[in-house]
């Protein structure tokens, strides 16, 4: 498994008003070499799945009486957004839907990523990167972590499999930019192969069975944190004088 011992080391982007800039060091893999495999891939295996994929969204569609697929709006490469393709497990207008053991097994197995396939023939996502986070996120990095989007957004990603259910955000952000500095064929086939263990031998919890926190929450309430020691700093300052 790999792991946080990894240092990050800043040399493949350089920061340029906030927004990240790939150098030369990592585009012919990443703009040329990756997205040609993800999109030839992709459509290898969503025709392949076809027949799989219809059945499954029928039985969706009968379910939920409705379209099968989810659609959100994500932030992908060089922070433009996109609608991310998930199978419908929920209804978001019913706030007392429950989950049937049906969408529980596809939220389990990640059969509910697989429209996400599209997204990836449409050059949106790739296979491998960090995952694609909401748009509201975007006003809560700080200058290192906005460069997790010098890359396509992935169906699984560095964090994915080095932490689990972890809910330290700081920590998974940096493997995000931990992947943006060593991406490789190399480490997305590596990625990609314990992303298969994790799903088909099902080593740990899925995520998806646990509530992790919104990156938003967790960044105010580390703010309200670090006022807090500021203002207690002030105060211990004023007394010693």
């Amino acid at each position: 498994m790999l792991r946080a011992s990894w240092k990050l080391k800043r040399k493949n982007y350089q920061i340029l008003g906030g927004m990240p800039r790939q150098t030369s060091h990592t585009s012919i893999y990443q703009s040329l070499v990756k997205p040609c495999l993800d999109r030839l891939f992709a459509l290898l295996i969503f025709v392949f799945l076809s027949p799989f994929l219809a059945v499954v969204g029928l039985m969706l569609a009968l379910h939920f009486k409705k379209s099968p697929f989810f659609r959100q709006q994500r932030i992908g490469l060089n922070e433009i957004p996109f609608d991310i393709l998930k199978f419908r497990t929920f209804d978001v207008e019913d706030d007392h839907s429950s989950v049937s053991s049906f969408a529980a097994f596809l939220r389990k197995t990640s059969v509910d990523e697989m429209p996400q396939l599209i997204n990836i023939m449409l050059g949106q996502m790739s296979f491998v990167g960090p995952r694609p986070l909401f748009t509201e996120y975007l006003q809560h990095y700080n200058a290192e972590q906005s460069s997790r989007h010098a890359v396509r957004p992935g169906v699984t990603g560095l964090a994915q499999i080095s932490m689990g259910n972890s809910e330290d955000w700081n920590c998974r952000l940096a493997y995000d930019v931990e992947y943006v500095d060593k991406a490789s064929l190399k480490l997305d086939l590596k990625i990609l192969f314990l992303t298969a263990i994790e799903i088909f031998f099902w080593r740990k919890k899925s995520s998806k069975d646990v509530s992790i926190q919104r990156f938003d929450d967790f960044a105010r309430r580390n703010a309200q944190l670090e006022e807090k020691e500021h203002s207690m700093e002030e105060i211990n300052t004023s007394k010693s004088s």
